[in-house]
């Protein structure tokens, strides 16, 4: 059993909480994903059935008071406190899975603004060589003597292995993008919760009159 001071209850306390009386129950839960994760919960409710916030329950346990030891706690109000800390781990537990998802989206849209970045940069070039041998190919046609015929097939040949040079520079970035993509996904797996479990620390009923 806690008594809290009054004196502090005054202070730390809003008004709501005090002159009452309740029960408490504190439960660590442990979450392993991409690393070992801790979390304290309280869950608490006044006599008069009224539950308490997480913050709340911290004030609480700011005030100062005494311990006292008192019978059992009734198997109602356990059940009841039991069932709320359940509800409190799973709404931890999906805030730590929306925040790794929050996680690949962001990293996901990244990949994806430099894939469009690179990509279509190297594509615009490409388009722009391309473009140059088809000029350079109609005027070699229409040369009017063997020596312009030859500049102009040597800078034509020149430009196909700059085509080539941009395709194979293409490739190597497509495949560099893919391995990203993989590395991101291995990520994300590692960020998937793998075990929860939950134990409860201690039961107390606690009054701020």
């Amino acid at each position: 059993h806690f008594d809290a001071n009054a004196a502090e209850v005054n202070v730390l306390l809003p008004e709501k909480l005090q002159f009452q009386t309740g029960y408490l129950v504190l439960s660590k839960l442990q979450i392993a994903s991409f690393e070992e994760e801790q979390y304290c919960l309280f869950s608490a409710f006044t006599s008069d059935g009224h539950f308490l916030s997480q913050e709340e329950c911290e004030k609480l346990f700011l005030c100062g008071g005494t311990e006292t030891t008192v019978g059992s706690i009734p198997d109602s109000v356990i059940e009841r406190l039991s069932a709320n800390s359940d509800q409190h781990s799973r709404s931890t537990i999906g805030s730590v899975e929306s925040r790794n998802l929050n996680f690949y989206k962001e990293e996901e849209n990244r990949i994806y603004r430099w894939e469009h970045d690179v990509i279509d940069g190297i594509e615009q070039e490409l388009d722009v060589v391309k473009r140059n041998i088809r000029d350079t190919e109609r005027l070699a046609r229409q040369a009017e003597n063997i020596e312009e015929r030859l500049q102009l097939e040597q800078k034509a040949e020149e430009l196909r292995r700059q085509k080539r040079r941009k395709r194979n520079e293409l490739e190597d970035r497509e495949d560099e993008i893919s391995a990203q993509r993989k590395q991101l996904l291995a990520e994300l797996e590692k960020r998937m919760i793998q075990t929860t479990s939950s134990d409860d620390i201690f039961f107390i009923a606690w009054n701020t009159l």
